[in-house]
């Protein structure tokens, strides 16, 4: 584990480890990591599909309510919110996928620019 920075799906699965009293070797971690970002993203599609749902019956509800089912405009414009529902929330599901984990050259190249930065030269300040 040299790597200090480290995902939150390697951190659960660190700790998954640990408090299972299972050896934490760069394999298994990989391995829980793996699992735990997998873990992780259906609950999150399980999240969004529950929010959809819950929207589209509140929207048929509010307009039962308030509207007269029986109307053609309202049929149409209740199509279209439904589309503009579905789109939406396809859209943020999309917005909310994590980013892909940086491989151990990424993490590297980062700590070598970092240090390069760190040890440059600072210039003098302007004459005035």
């Amino acid at each position: 584990m040299g790597n200090v920075s480290m995902t939150v799906d390697e951190l659960a699965g660190r700790n998954l480890l640990l408090a299972l009293g299972l050896d934490a070797d760069e394999s298994h971690l990989a391995l829980a990591a793996d699992h735990m970002r997998a873990h992780r993203m259906d609950a999150q599609r399980f999240d969004a599909a529950k929010v959809r749902e819950e929207l589209l019956a509140h929207l048929e509800r509010a307009f039962l309510e308030r509207v007269h089912p029986d109307d053609g405009a309202w049929s149409a414009g209740y199509a279209a919110a439904e589309r503009e529902a579905l789109n939406w929330a396809a859209d943020r599901e999309q917005m909310k996928r994590p980013p892909a984990p940086k491989s151990t050259g990424a993490h590297l190249r980062s700590m070598i620019r970092t240090a390069r930065q760190r040890s440059a030269p600072t210039p003098p300040p302007p004459a005035t």
